[in-house]
């Protein structure tokens, strides 16, 4: 008998995610975790806090990340993240990302996911990898760089991820504004891929999914593959390997009837690429290159596409880095004015702007006193009862809904 990780999950119903462990949304108990964490990083040098107008030296989003990646466990998280900085140290990795040539960035991006310039129901960026278009003379070219050189090119792609796209989603309107994306849905089309065509890309994608694993925690929402073959579950033997439990129950294998009707549960029909059914005029490694921003993503980035190379989003700004760049190249972008008609999130609930940058729920009043956790006991001036229609209120804007 197989254990669970060595074969495809079973159930191709993906739950949503959930809201809880994430910012504006954490539990009594997760709070203490996230508290208790932070000091254990300050006190061994690891994270310093806001002060004197200086912001932290890392945001809540990216320490929520590794808390959850161990349950929220302060002890193991403490140490995949210092493990994780370390790594980052030794590597450079910022320097290496703001300094990264754009043409090696763009053909780095030809042979892993790419994101769609899309995001699903709940905000999450949606990235598309189609395994058959990555033939062996592509894949020959790309690996004549040699190891050192192949894990930068990673490297520089994950913080694609994490300093531009993520941050830039959680500025696009969407649902829940009042709690930042720090995750992706990835469709994995491995249709018409033989078997020995996988064996022979099995060290390319193993490179990724460990790289992913231990420095860039919870960054995977949900991955649906599409086109498996009959022989997957000789393939998912070996790959199965290469995730924990947590992450295994992300990934959800579609049959070809199970396709337009999961996808279009989490992500609407204009926001799925034609290929899978949707109305997306957009394909991987498609004649037209990079991101197909929607009208909300043109008038948050403020031009009309999205400039190549590395990227960062920093308090709602786009910072154009990367090297070898054409003069003149991000001028010459047609620029895009917001619209003068107020787009309000679907399901965001009443927000207000926090010191830090993100937002939280607004307060509401229980009983006559405010608080933004009306579904929990109310415990001032002695009130022991909870307003049940506060609760209802809330409560219909944020159980069971996600992020």
């Amino acid at each position: 008998m197989t254990s669970s990780a060595a074969r495809p999950p079973l159930s191709s119903n993906p739950t949503e995610l959930r809201l809880t462990g994430h910012l504006n949304h954490l539990t009594e108990q997760q709070e203490k975790a996230l508290r208790q964490f932070k000091l254990k990083l300050e006190n061994n040098g690891f994270y310093s806090p806001q002060k004197d107008g200086q912001d932290p030296s890392h945001d809540d989003v990216t320490l929520l990340r590794f808390l959850r990646a161990r349950k929220f466990e302060v002890d193991g998280a403490y140490t995949q993240f210092t493990s994780s900085e370390n790594w980052r140290a030794s590597h450079a990795v910022p320097t290496l990302y703001d300094d990264f040539p754009v043409s090696d960035f763009t053909f780095s991006q030809t042979v892993y996911p790419q994101w769609t310039g899309r995001m699903d129901k709940s905000g999450l960026p949606v990235y598309v990898f189609k395994v058959g278009d990555l033939s062996k003379e592509r894949i020959k070219e790309y690996d004549l760089a040699g190891e050192k050189k192949l894990e930068q090119r990673m490297i520089v792609l994950y913080e694609h991820l994490v300093q531009f796209v993520m941050p830039f989603c959680s500025s696009v309107p969407h649902k829940h504004q009042e709690t930042p994306i720090s995750a992706t849905t990835n469709i994995v089309d491995i249709s018409n891929v033989s078997l020995s065509r996988f064996w022979a890309l099995r060290s390319h994608m193993q490179r990724a999914s460990t790289l992913a694993t231990a420095n860039y925690a919870e960054t995977l929402g949900q991955i649906y593959i599409i086109g498996a073959p009959n022989f997957f579950s000789v393939v998912w033997g070996w790959i199965g390997k290469w995730f924990d439990p947590g992450t295994v129950e992300k990934i959800f294998i579609l049959k070809s009837d199970e396709v337009n009707t999961v996808l279009e549960r989490f992500i609407d029909r204009e926001n799925i690429p034609k290929a899978f059914g949707g109305e997306l005029d957009w394909e991987f490694n498609g004649k037209i290159a990079g991101p197909s921003l929607d009208q909300k993503g043109k008038e948050t980035l403020g031009l009309e596409t999205l400039p190549k190379g590395s990227l960062r989003w920093v308090k709602g700004q786009l910072v154009v880095k990367g090297t070898g760049r054409e003069e003149g190249e991000v001028d010459k972008i047609p620029k895009v004015e917001k619209s003068t008609k107020t787009s309000t999130p679907v399901d965001s609930g009443p927000t207000k702007t926090t010191t830090n940058g993100p937002v939280e729920p607004e307060a509401v009043k229980v009983n006559g006193q405010e608080t933004s956790k009306p579904w929990e006991r109310a415990e001032v001036s002695g009130v022991n009862e909870v307003d049940e229609k506060a609760v209802n209120e809330v409560a219909t804007r944020l159980e069971g809904t996600t992020v």
